[in-house]
């Protein structure tokens, strides 16, 4: 306020000196004719005038200061008025810090009482007496826990030892079934009478062969007569039952005779609450042979072995597939519904969890490709990226298994899902 009044009465100054600068000036120059009646008038007229002129100065010097005095009132109840509602504004401000300066005081003795009494508390406390038994217990059992983990890795690698010999043995035995429909081939043509020592070796050593084969053979013959045969697999819980008709007639009396194939059925005597992957297994048998078909294609039983090597390959399949869901079953929660098999993946790094549902066709896996549906539960998992990892694996050998390894490889890859 002080300043604006400064302001004002300097600009108000200057303005009014120079109004009379000019004023001199102008009347300098211009000589006004007031100065001629001053020259004219007498002695007692200059007096009067000079006694008006100064009458007027008075009422002008006293006009003036009157003005003055009421711009200056003016101006400091205007200053006073300002100054008194910043006092009004601050004495307020002051009140509110004050109380808040109060409270906060009350909330720190309050929040040093609770402290002291938490202290107290906390020093009152005593450990109960089967508590550091429990934590005992608990790091026992801990120790358990990276015991049987390790216990686990072991078993891993056996496994993954145990897989391999597996798959050798297989690759074995199905070069030793070939063998054996060779060797039996050759039996039928040969005759063993007119053999000489160098054939009886021959012959002892492709029986020796065939007895090493019967241990890798998938069926087993449990009876045999001219009316029929019975054969086993999957440890006997599968039967192929053979009716045989009549009897061929043959020139040599020392051959096998030949029987024609009337009827061919197959049972399952699996239990009704046997394993889902037992089930499975005997599922993907029946649905994939055909008995009609069989009978049609081996109508007697000088097709036997290749009849009995057809059904050797299906339950081979469908044994190797049991052997898969149950690999995977070591690592991810399955569930068997007919012949479909539903994986489930969970990843913390990929932040997702989803439903792998695989359908199986009888009798065309693993050569075929398999259809799938996508299920996500948790996560922003897109169906396309699990299509293009799938549509990679080719159908070949353990094809299931090669889809949930690469799925898996998938969650461990980071990436933005």
């Amino acid at each position: 306020m002080y300043e604006w009044a400064n302001n004002y009465l300097k600009e108000h100054t200057n303005r009014l000196g120079t109004t009379i600068s000019e004023r001199e000036e102008k009347l300098s120059e211009n000589n006004p004719p007031l100065f001629d009646e001053v020259r004219k008038l007498s002695h007692d007229e200059l007096n009067l005038f000079r006694t008006e002129m100064k009458t007027l100065d008075h009422a002008c010097n006293k006009l003036a200061k009157l003005t003055w005095s009421e711009w200056k009132a003016k101006m400091n109840n205007n200053l006073l008025d300002a100054l008194k509602s910043e006092h009004e504004h601050l004495s307020h401000q002051v009140l509110k810090v004050s109380d808040g300066i109060d409270s906060l005081d009350k909330e720190l003795e309050a929040l040093t009482e609770e402290e002291l009494s938490m202290d107290a508390m906390i020093s009152s406390l005593e450990l109960p007496p089967d508590f550091i038994e429990k934590l005992k217990e608990n790091q026992d059992i801990n120790n358990q826990v990276k015991l049987k983990n390790k216990e686990l890795e072991a078993l891993k690698e056996n496994q993954t030892i145990m897989e391999m010999e597996l798959n050798s043995l297989q690759q074995e035995k199905e070069n030793l079934c070939k063998e054996l429909d060779e060797i039996q081939v050759e039996d039928e043509i040969v005759d063993i009478d007119v053999c000489d020592e160098e054939n009886e070796k021959e012959i002892e050593r492709a029986h020796d062969k065939i007895r090493l084969a019967e241990k890798f053979l998938e069926w087993e013959m449990v009876e045999w007569s001219q009316y029929g045969a019975k054969f086993t697999f999957l440890e006997m819980s599968l039967v192929m039952e053979l009716t045989f008709g009549r009897k061929s007639e043959s020139i040599i009396e020392e051959v096998e005779p030949e029987y024609e194939i009337v009827n061919i059925e197959i049972h399952s005597y699996l239990a009704g609450d046997a394993e889902p992957c037992a089930q499975l297994a005997h599922r993907m048998v029946l649905k994939a042979v055909n008995t009609a078909s069989l009978q049609q294609k081996y109508q007697t039983t000088k097709k036997l072995p290749h009849l009995l090597n057809c059904m050797s390959s299906v339950v081979c399949r469908a044994r190797q597939l049991v052997s898969e869901v149950e690999h995977i079953m070591f690592w991810h929660q399955v569930e068997i519904s007919d012949t479909s098999i539903s994986v489930q993946f969970s990843s913390i790094q990929a932040r997702s969890k989803f439903v792998l549902s695989f359908e199986l066709i009888p009798g065309k896996y693993p050569h075929n490709e398999v259809k799938y549906t996508f299920a996500n539960k948790i996560g922003n998992m897109s169906s396309d990226v699990i299509s293009s990892m799938l549509s990679a694996v080719k159908p070949g050998f353990k094809y299931l298994t090669r889809l949930v390894e690469s799925i898996d490889q998938l969650l461990k890859t980071p990436q933005d899902l």
